[in-house]
């Protein structure tokens, strides 16, 4: 699934870039939720501490396996959702914050284990999303698609994540993001998540190749985002 374009809040004007405002993740396995029905599993995901009204929470998530139905906590939608074959699979989630969610503990449903590796990223000053449609491949370079979104040549955030299967990716070196990150589920059968941005006014972007350690299944997706 790609291609959405979402429009947050009214826009008018010449904006500014979007402001980032940190990230943070963690790894592990789904583990069985003694709270949910039978054969469901849960991955448990801890938002920012400071978390103001309007901000916009993207929710990465890279998982192991690609055949489980996901629900998403309260508030949460779908951006996006593409796997590489059965290989290795990657979900974004968007919410808007109300300003009351700080350092909140939640959890994520599914209908079969995964190892998985997740990270929040938060932002202000976001109008406008749109999604490219993503990209796979088995290589040591990561790469996702250009994207042209539908909007002119403005103050653009670009972001390029990617989810690869196995544990052996890391060391991993960006294309040239001003703010980059990965983390890995370092178990035999587990998965790893990068993400970067860069801020561009452009009315296009093509992001560059990643750089990881081993030749893994991969798949790779560009999101913009506008004031």
């Amino acid at each position: 699934m790609s291609g959405a374009l979402t429009l947050m809040m009214a826009a008018g004007g010449l904006k500014a870039f979007p402001f980032y405002l940190g990230s943070g993740g963690a790894t592990g396995d789904g583990n069985a939720n003694t709270e949910a029905p039978a054969g469901v599993w849960a991955i448990t995901i801890v938002l920012p501490v400071v978390i103001d009204p309007n901000d916009l929470l993207l929710l990465f998530l890279a998982l192991s396996t690609t055949g489980a139905a996901i629900t998403p906590p309260a508030g949460w939608t779908l951006l996006c959702d593409d796997a590489n074959g059965t290989d290795v699979r990657l979900v974004v989630f968007q919410r808007t914050a109300t300003g009351g969610e700080d350092g909140a503990i939640e959890s994520i449903e599914m209908s079969g284990a995964s190892r998985y590796a997740y990270r929040i990223v938060r932002y202000s000053g976001v109008s406008l999303i749109q999604t490219g449609t993503a990209a796979t491949g088995t290589s040591t370079a990561p790469d996702s698609s250009n994207l042209t979104p539908p909007w002119s040549s403005r103050n653009t955030t670009w972001i390029t994540a990617f989810a690869i299967d196995g544990n052996t990716a890391d060391p991993v070196t960006d294309p040239s993001l001003t703010v980059d990150a990965y983390n890995e589920n370092d178990a035999a059968s587990g998965c790893g998540l990068g993400f970067g941005y860069i801020d561009l006014n452009a009315a296009s972007y093509n992001p560059g190749a990643w750089a990881v350690s081993a030749s893994e299944q991969w798949v790779a997706q560009t999101i913009a985002l506008a004031g």
